[in-house]
């Protein structure tokens, strides 16, 4: 089954890339550019969320 998914997807990515658009993306492409980017640059928290972040770990005795 793996052999026969990776050959579908290599068939896939042979496709022609739509006008308008820089690449064929398949399930899963643009999960996996977010992840490096996260994992590179870091994730973005607004204030609001850090801030109940930050009391709930303060309910529980830790500082940040």
């Amino acid at each position: 089954f793996e052999q026969d998914a990776t050959a579908f997807v290599h068939w896939l990515r042979q496709s022609p890339v739509a006008d308008g658009f820089d690449a064929l993306q398949i399930a899963g492409d643009p999960e996996r550019v977010a992840r490096v980017q996260r994992e590179a640059q870091g994730i973005v928290i607004d204030q609001t969320t850090w801030d109940a972040i930050v009391q709930a770990g303060a309910k529980i005795g830790f500082t940040v």
